[in-house]
Order: structure tokens, then C-alpha cells, then sequence
């Protein structure tokens, strides 16, 4: 080998070197494309697992409700007061918390149209 061909450049890289910038530049531009849709797509499997998650809890929360309303009807109640496993008290005439329509307050607490005062009496409406 010559002298002359060993300090030669191969690669002519003076007539590349625009094509490789504008190629850099591109590939500068599409990393964050790539991962701003790598982002949208991991995104998207979160969001399809927390709608999974809200219809499968929708779906529990039917149940539930659908079990709570067969447990505090009227029948369930009966038979459970008939088992024993509830027990009522009688509630005397003090607790009864009676309204009289006919009172009305000295001064109204009127707001947006409606009393705020509830008039209740303990003892019988006298009439």
C-alpha cells in the first residue's frame, strides 16, 4: 500500500455529512413522537383497566343493593323478629314526637319560601 491511499479517507464524508444532519435531525424529532405515543398507549391500558374495574364495582354495588333490599323487606324482618334475632321495644307515648299544623312561630325563619322551625309537641294536640 501506498502512503498516499493510507491517509485517503474511504468514506467521502464531506458530501454526506448533510445528509446524515438532516437525518439526525429527523430522528432527534421522531424519539419523543415514539415515546409520547409509547405514553398515550400505556395510557390507554390504564384507563381500560380502571373502566373494567368501575363496571365490574357498578355490577357489585347492584348486588349488594339488590341484597340489602331482600334483607330489609318487610318478610326478612318478620322472620327474623320471629327467629329472635332481632328484638323490637315498644315505643312509649313520651318518644312520639307529635306536629301540630295550626302553630306558627312569633317571628318566621323563612328561607328560599320555606320554615326552617319545625313546631313539634310531646303532649296530645289540644284541639
Amino acid at each position: 500500500m501506498s502512503s498516499k491511499l493510507r491517509h485517503q479517507n474511504k468514506v467521502p464524508v464531506r458530501s454526506l455529512s448533510p445528509t446524515i444532519l438532516v437525518a439526525v435531525i429527523v430522528l432527534m424529532g421522531a424519539m419523543p413522537w415514539v415515546y409520547f405515543k409509547n405514553q398515550l398507549v400505556a395510557g390507554g391500558r390504564v384507563q381500560r383497566g380502571l373502566e373494567e374495574r368501575l363496571t365490574e364495582l357498578a355490577a357489585h354495588n347492584r348486588a349488594l343493593e339488590a341484597r340489602i333490599a331482600s334483607l330489609s323487606s318487610r318478610k326478612a324482618l318478620q322472620e327474623r323478629l320471629d327467629t329472635g334475632v332481632i328484638a323490637m321495644v315498644p315505643l312509649e307515648g313520651q318518644a312520639i314526637v307529635k306536629i301540630d299544623p295550626r302553630w306558627q312561630p312569633a317571628v318566621p325563619h323563612i328561607v328560599g319560601g320555606q320554615s326552617q322551625l319545625v313546631p313539634v309537641v310531646n303532649q296530645e294536640v289540644r284541639r
